[in-house]
């Protein structure tokens, strides 16, 4: 359980802060909320708690700690695979939240108590949030660790799986709970164009690379090798046929190799390729198709030749782009044989040698840039074939893409500055609120135009607002600076799922899972540099104490820490120094009764505008 609020308060591991000569005075000011006396820290995301273990068993057996199954409701299965079976769950608005007298109470009550009656349709409709649940056949089993630390390193990307939370050890299996992509695949859209005799747009497959690149880039720079790229691990939301647009995630890291981050086109550490293979048969390169022997060499492929930038998942990347382009895989030709292992062998060979079918009529028929774009990813040689960035620069995919808005120019410069300004007066535990909302909150759930506007920004910004962090942090930063700047309802796609997202969001920052937001909590996801613990610093302490003073919702309780009503109304409220106006910018996303209404307060903390947000700052969540 949380501290109380005393000067000999106890920090990380029994160490308290360094001791301050002016204590007594710091707290004082603190307690008048002096914002201008708070210290300027660094804040860290990776800190977040997103995997849970269990905690062990206690006298009678019980389980210390919450399982998945307190948070969410398993629903119908949608993929089984060798060592898991993936399930549409959703979550469960019977969970709990600590209450102020440190009982609990419900979500849904929380969020809907009010000294103004509200029904429960008019507080949230019957439906609920949407996840895919991937649960692990065995228990402690080399794929659960694998996706696990593939996802925990590569970290939020728009186009790559958004890892919520995962269990490890609750109630006998392992289990990861995963964003909810609409329940289709890529394979599942190639396919039901097939079944009309016809072929993706190539605008529509253009877009699709393009996401499937951008995806790889950011893979291959943690460090990660993913191996296994195919149709059926990209999910896909948004599919819009009339518009040739649908939104991308590459999936299912179970095969991933993970190796020290290093530049782009540099070696990391080899091993032997596994005497099986890796990857699916008809989407692996030569080299991962052991006991094969490359054409070119004679000799066995190590795990040292395909350690190059990821260059194993180009020659992936072009096996898809040729399916999508010409109907069929490029080595359709192993069909010809008439039993399963005749196939495979002959599939393998074709592969080894680099025998693609370039005879066929579509394949003929592409223009030559689309055929020197598939032929450059299909060279046998690793080595031979592009990066992931350089196959975004590619003569095929600037023309295909040159009129569409998200590879249009970044936005003007006094807009970003105009965010960037709006962030700047928010307080230190307000940005990192922010940022676990954009770590809770997945794609699919956000307008379309605010993923745009954040990944343009984490692409093109030469100098990151403070607190950003490396290449696997940055658009989570940005992502929560765009959120931060609009009303909820601007950027939120569906209202119903806004308490489970302020929840997790909640759950990432409260370490210790005592359902308090302490400061031993808070100064987890402070950083003062590579060399010195927070926990030992003075001007952690004192930021992270200035933050549960002043957003410390009723007086006279103990001070454990922030509880999830405080953490809520701390997120709609703006800062106490001044009004943020509202970015002009959102007069493309806001109509005028909506920017009117964004700008309105409520009693007590002024709220931060919009439909969804006004209405929950009124309900009285918490009385300051």
């Amino acid at each position: 359980m949380g501290q109380s609020c005393s000067p000999n308060f106890q920090g990380i591991d029994g160490r308290g802060p360094p001791p301050l000569s002016d204590a007594p005075q710091r707290q004082t000011r603190l307690a008048a909320h002096e914002q201008e006396n708070e210290p300027v820290v660094p804040i860290r995301i990776g800190s977040f708690a997103v995997a849970r273990r269990r905690r062990g068993a206690g006298p009678s057996g019980e389980t210390w700690g919450d399982g998945w199954s307190r948070w969410y409701k398993v629903r119908r299965e949608i993929g089984r695979g060798v060592s898991a079976a993936v399930f549409e769950g959703e979550a469960n608005w019977q969970q709990t939240t600590p209450r102020l007298d440190g009982r609990f109470m419900s979500t849904k009550d929380l969020l809907c108590s009010s000294s103004r009656p509200v029904s429960a349709a008019t507080c949230f409709p019957e439906q609920k949030r949407r996840i895919a649940m991937k649960r692990f056949k065995k228990l402690k089993s080399r794929s659960f660790q694998t996706e696990l630390a593939a996802l925990t390193r590569i970290g939020i990307h728009p186009n790559v799986v958004r890892l919520l939370e995962s269990f490890e050890d609750f109630e006998g299996e392992d289990v990861l709970i995963l964003e909810y992509c609409d329940g289709s695949t890529l394979f599942d859209l190639f396919n039901k164009a097939r079944a009309r005799g016809e072929l993706l747009a190539e605008v529509l497959v253009a877009r699709l690379l393009r996401q499937l690149l951008l995806a790889l880039d950011h893979v291959h720079s943690c460090g990660i090798d993913h191996q296994d790229v195919k149709p059926e691990n990209m999910f896909l939301y948004g599919v819009s046929m009339p518009e040739q647009r649908a939104e991308l995630k590459l999936g299912d890291f179970g095969w991933a190799v993970t190796g020290r981050p290093s530049p782009r086109g540099t070696m990391r550490t080899p091993s032997e390729v596994p005497p099986e293979g890796a990857g699916s048969l008809w989407y692996a390169p030569p080299e991962l198709n052991p006991p094969v022997v490359l054409a070119t060499n004679g000799n066995r492929p190590t795990r040292a030749e395909i350690c190059i930038g990821g260059r194993s998942d180009m020659w992936s990347v072009g096996v898809v782009a040729y399916l999508l382009l010409v109907g069929k895989n490029p080595f359709h030709a192993a069909l010809r044989m008439l039993e399963s292992k005749s196939i495979e062998t002959e599939v393998v060979r074709l592969v080894a040698m680099g025998q693609y079918d370039a005879t066929c009529h579509r394949w003929v028929q592409l223009p030559p840039e689309v055929r020197g774009f598939v032929s450059g990813l299909l060279h046998v040689q690793a080595k031979e074939r592009p990066s992931a960035a350089d196959a975004l620069r590619h003569l095929f995919l600037i023309q295909r893409l040159a009129r569409c808005p998200e590879v249009a120019p970044m936005e003007s410069a006094w807009h970003i500055s105009d965010r960037a300004r709006a962030w700047s007066r928010l307080d230190g535990l307000q940005r990192v609120g922010w940022a676990s909302v954009a770590r809770a909150a997945a794609e699919p759930e956000l307008r379309r135009e605010v993923v745009i506007t954040a990944t343009q920004a984490m692409r093109t910004s030469s100098a990151c607002h403070p607190g950003v962090g490396a290449g696997d942090t940055a658009y989570l930063w940005h992502l929560a600076r765009e959120l931060s700047a609009l009303p909820t309802d601007a950027w939120l796609r569906s209202r119903h799922i806004w308490p489970e997202v302020v929840r997790l969001a909640f759950n990432y920052l409260d370490v210790d899972a005592d359902g308090f937001l302490s400061p031993q909590d808070l100064v987890t996801h402070i950083v003062v540099n590579h060399k010195t613990d927070a926990s030992t610093h003075s001007d952690a302490w004192s930021a992270v104490h200035a933050w549960v003073s002043r957003w410390g919702g009723v007086q006279g309780r103990d001070c454990r820490g922030l509880t999830a009503d405080d953490f809520h109304m701390m997120l709609v409220s703006l800062p106490f120094d001044e009004e943020v106006p509202l970015s002009s910018n959102l007069e493309g996303v806001l109509g005028d009764d909506e920017l009117e209404e964004g700008s309105r307060s409520a009693e007590g903390h002024r709220c931060r505008g919009g439909a969804l947000d006004e209405e929950l700052c009124g309900w009285g969540l918490a009385t300051h």
